[in-house]
């Protein structure tokens, strides 16, 4: 009598799944240690915006930069140019804000996060007041400025913008949110709507 050995089944489904799951688990490794450099000209204060493709879907605390990124984008635009350095991007700006507590849930970015950098990237800082001649004096010496914005004419909410020079009445503008609103605004109307600024040398 010959006896039948029965037949082990391979529990495929449970190892394909840890499979899958593991293979999705590298594939995120992989996405979170790319490292992305700028292919703009440094020659110049380039314009980065929020909703690029390098970076828009990048987390940044519980959002993304596309949505909640305006600090650490425009943060990129002026250290990547003093610094002329391309691997200064709005992702590296966002993971430091991250890892040092300056993303506020709900909120986005803390003040507190402009004064932290400048020192973590090497870059001189001054806080300026929202007036003319503050403004006007650190852009005349050559500093790129940073401004945060109460609603108005370039957020409903809150927002920051780098300006860059001022002439015949106007401040040249980079939103890292829009293409239509970087260009040349009526002094007063920037000024009206700033909260508070900041003005950044090597």
């Amino acid at each position: 009598m010959v006896k039948k050995v029965k037949k082990r089944s391979f529990p495929f489904a449970p190892f394909a799944l840890l499979f899958l799951l593991t293979g999705l688990g590298i594939g995120l490794l992989v996405r979170e240690s790319q490292t992305v450099l700028l292919e703009e000209d440094l020659r110049t204060i380039p314009h980065l915006l929020q909703f690029d493709e390098r970076w828009k879907d990048e987390r940044y605390g519980t959002s993304d930069i596309k949505t909640a990124g305006c600090a650490p984008t425009c943060l990129a635009m002026v250290f990547s140019f003093l610094k002329q350095d391309p691997a200064i991007t709005p992702v590296s700006v966002a993971r430091f804000s991250e890892s040092n507590g300056h993303y506020v849930d709900g909120v986005g970015t803390s003040h507190s996060l402009f004064e932290d950098a400048a020192s973590h990237f090497h870059v001189s800082m001054e806080g300026l007041f929202p007036v003319e001649p503050s403004i006007d004096e650190a852009l005349q010496s050559g500093k790129p400025v940073i401004a945060s914005m109460v609603p108005g004419h370039f957020t409903q909410t809150g927002h920051f913008i780098v300006l860059t020079g001022e002439q015949d009445g106007q401040y040249s503008v980079l939103d890292p949110n829009s293409n239509e609103r970087s260009t040349g605004w009526d002094k007063q109307i920037v000024l009206d709507e700033m909260m508070t600024a900041w003005g950044f040398g090597n």
